[in-house]
């Protein structure tokens, strides 16, 4: 039998991971979706998801059970998560979603938001007609990962891998502006 409860410190090697991960769980109160506002393990494979952004992790080591995880803890050196026995549901498919584009990835990286601004704007510049959430590409990258990012069609998800790490952000439609 696997862990149950996922407490991780500071000093973890996968905590930067697990900051980064739950970092994309909606934010909602009063949010009853299951699949966005738990972590999900399945078979060593981390997701978190809002709905509008994923972001993945393959663990090597792991020995974490299946399930849905609440986050009972997240602060700057310190991760609980527990598991929820009352979730017996399957993961909505990702596998689309995850899969990048047929395009030349570039490198992102970002340490200040100065240059976080500088990728954001890279990436608008691959769309015509839609947008992206500028704080969901900070919450990406504000952890010091680096990434080949896939920009693709204008509809289709902008794909981030890196070793293990997998993420995508959902293009938002432009406001309408009332005339």
């Amino acid at each position: 039998m696997g862990v149950e409860i996922i407490d991780i410190k500071k000093k973890h090697p996968d905590f930067q991971v697990f900051r980064w991960l739950i970092s994309a769980l909606s934010k909602c109160s009063g949010e009853k979706r299951y699949h966005v506002i738990h972590l999900y393990i399945e078979n060593n494979f981390l997701i978190c998801t809002d709905g509008k952004r994923i972001h993945t992790f393959k663990s090597k080591d792991g020995g974490y059970v299946n399930g849905y995880y609440s986050v009972i803890l997240d602060s700057p050196d310190h991760i609980f998560l527990k598991r929820n026995e009352n979730i017996d549901r399957d993961y909505p498919p990702i596998e689309k979603i995850l899969t990048p584009a047929d395009v030349e990835p570039f490198l992102v990286w970002a340490d200040y938001d100065f240059e976080c601004s500088n990728v954001f704007a890279y990436i608008l510049r691959k769309f015509e007609n839609n947008h992206l959430h500028y704080g969901f590409l900070w919450d990406l990258l504000r952890f010091g990962f680096y990434f080949d990012c896939y920009v693709g069609k204008e509809r289709d998800p902008v794909v981030f891998v890196k070793n293990g790490l997998k993420a995508a952000i959902m293009p938002m439609a432009p406001p309408k502006i009332k005339e």
